[in-house]
């Protein structure tokens, strides 16, 4: 790529451990890839199985151990679960990359309170309760780093993204 930077030969992320969410599609997607590509070994988290599985068969080559947690991040009880079993597979954890996100076209009178508390649950309180669960393993990386993946949205709202702006 044009203007891009190497650091390869100062900085390498070899062997590292990352717990990508939102890793099925998307910004997560190229992330994941780009990750694998540096030798980063995976946890990958997102709700579609069959879309993980064909990113894992891509990245499989590069050499890494790649875990996939076909999850609902929304469940209050997944954080811990994912967080725990990437120690048990990997022995580490030294990025946590919050990615996943979801958000509602439709007018903001119109959003139940069940779609609003569903957009938070995944939106807000998951990247919160990764990070607390991974902070405590993230401590003992000699370079740890926790990425929250965030919209344009939070400086110009749309039409139909009442409940997502908010």
């Amino acid at each position: 790529m044009k203007g891009e930077i190497d650091l390869s030969h100062i900085i390498s992320l070899k062997n590292r451990v990352a717990i990508v969410t939102g890793a099925s599609r998307g910004i997560g997607r190229s992330i994941a890839k780009t990750l694998a590509d540096k030798g980063v070994h995976l946890a990958l988290v997102a709700r579609s199985l069959e879309k993980m599985k064909t990113l894992e068969k891509e990245i499989q080559t590069k050499g890494i151990k790649i875990r996939i947690f076909p999850v609902d991040i929304s469940e209050p009880s997944v954080p811990e679960v994912v967080v725990k079993e990437t120690i048990e597979e990997f022995g580490r954890l030294d990025f946590l990359i919050n990615n996943a996100g979801i958000a509602l076209s439709k007018p903001l009178i119109e959003t139940t309170v069940e779609e609003w508390d569903r957009q938070m649950m995944v939106n807000a309180r998951a990247p919160f309760l990764f990070s607390r669960e991974a902070i405590p393993y993230l401590k003992k990386s000699d370079a740890p780093s926790i990425v929250n993946i965030s919209s344009v949205v939070g400086y110009k709202g749309y039409v139909l993204q009442g409940a997502y702006t908010a």
